[in-house]
């Protein structure tokens, strides 16, 4: 019996001793000049996040907040002992409704807060198209005829998508397109739904894709239209008819300013610097 108060009586001292190196430890962390310049800037470089916008049919993506890391910050910052605003770390404010875990809706926007734009394109047949433009990001939407070989040549700045059966899905297809896809080429993380069939939405749904449907369709005669209601966060739609087009409108979007990036960017509700 004796022993075990003994043992009992070191177990609790050996807890107190913990505790009180711990609060000892804290409260020279606080009065750390290093600590006190991070907090007293933390404030300033903070973020609120903004909610996406649901509708019935359609959602746009919000934005991340962002705030100082601040014990991730005072760690990378003890290395060299000293307090720099290059090294700080920084963590995401989740905002309420985020695009994360909707699939159920229509993506025909970005966030409209950057000067960025995406182009689309769906090809059927002829892949040459689109390897013919090589100086620009593009999201190309492939047939499932295009993809029944395999892995196809794909020239530089492109990322492959599940365009189904002539932009119509079932289980089968998907499953078999995004294994080619994820093999080959990059996360099939979207479908294309010109048309905005609800039976190809919700199938796409339930294989946690999210679903494009583009409000901007370039044909071959309406670019001075689409010129003049382009707008932050748009989706550009060319298909084989119309990619004939894509140089013009490639070269406006320029000119004006706008950066032309892939829909994983467009998309992203990430955009706090880590």
């Amino acid at each position: 019996m004796k022993k075990i108060i003994e043992y009992i009586v070191i177990t609790l001292f050996f807890c107190a001793s913990l505790i009180y190196t711990k609060n000892i430890t804290n409260v020279a962390k606080s009065n750390d000049p290093i600590m006190k310049n991070i907090k007293n800037v933390s404030d300033n470089y903070k973020i609120e996040s903004v909610n996406a916008i649901v509708t019935d049919e359609d959602v746009i993506p919000g934005v991340n907040g962002c705030e100082i890391d601040i014990d991730k910050s005072y760690e990378n910052m003890k290395k060299i002992n000293e307090y720099t605003d290059k090294m700080l770390k920084y963590k995401d404010i989740i905002p309420e409704i985020t695009i994360t875990n909707i699939f159920d809706k229509y993506i025909s926007n970005g966030n409209t807060k950057e000067r960025n734009v995406s182009i689309v394109v769906y090809i059927k047949d002829n892949i040459d198209l689109v390897n013919n433009i090589v100086d620009v990001k593009l999201n190309v939407f492939l047939d499932s005829s295009i993809l029944t070989n395999g892995k196809i040549d794909i020239s530089q700045n492109k990322r492959i998508y599940n365009g189904g059966n002539n932009l119509k899905y079932d289980d089968v297809t998907i499953e078999w397109i995004n294994d080619v896809i994820e093999d080959n080429y990059n996360r099939p993380k979207y479908c294309l739904n010109i048309d905005r069939n609800d039976d190809n939405l919700l199938l796409c749904a339930r294989n946690k894709m999210h679903t494009i449907s583009p409000k901007l369709v370039v044909t071959s005669i309406n670019t001075y239209k689409i010129k003049e209601s382009i707008t932050n966060g748009n989706i550009i739609y060319f298909d084989e008819n119309s990619i004939h087009k894509l140089n013009e409108i490639k070269d406006f979007l320029l000119k004006k300013g706008y950066n032309i990036v892939y829909l994983e960017e467009l998309l992203s509700e990430d955009k706090c610097k880590k």
